[in-house]
């Protein structure tokens, strides 16, 4: 099935924010780190350990923590770079698709990471979301009208 995606046509392809990927990711990830490192040397503290082992695991903890940051940060910017690829009958983003006919509903949904990065995600049914997209991309009555004319022209309902 994979090999239709590579010779049907593609009608629109719209891309992520980038900022709104990535900058939440990094937020999130450096938060956790900081909880969880200030546990590990709330769990030194409590232990008897010669000077030499604390600092050992203090060190080692710490770059371990560096390390999942960095990763968490670039595989959200591999992730920021992929796109939602529209086709005459489904939409294809990340190895999953929703065909059209399938689509009950279009929400707009934005929460407070969206109002600060000027953002909406559209939630097209409960396993397939619309993320990240700019506000200057209008996107909802584009997805409503492919939607419809894939129905043949029932009315959707929309919020």
């Amino acid at each position: 099935m994979l090999e239709n995606f590579n010779t049907e046509r593609t009608l629109y392809s719209s891309i992520q924010k980038k900022k709104r990927v990535i900058i939440p990711k990094i937020f999130t990830l450096i938060s956790l780190s900081i909880i969880f490192y200030i546990g590990v040397l709330l769990v030194i503290s409590l232990l008897k350990l010669e000077a030499s082992q604390e600092t050992t695991f203090k060190i080692s903890t710490l770059i371990f923590l560096i390390l999942i940051v960095f990763l968490g940060i670039f595989l959200s910017h591999k992730h920021s770079k992929k796109r939602y690829i529209f086709y005459k009958d489904r939409i294809f983003f990340n190895k999953k698709e929703i065909r059209y006919v399938d689509i009950n509903k279009v929400i707009n949904k934005q929460n407070i990471w969206d109002k600060m990065f000027k953002t909406y995600s559209l939630k097209l049914s409960k396993n397939f979301s619309i993320r990240h997209i700019s506000k200057e991309i209008e996107l909802e009555s584009y997805t409503k009208e492919m939607v419809r004319y894939a129905k043949g022209n029932h009315l959707i309902e929309t919020y």
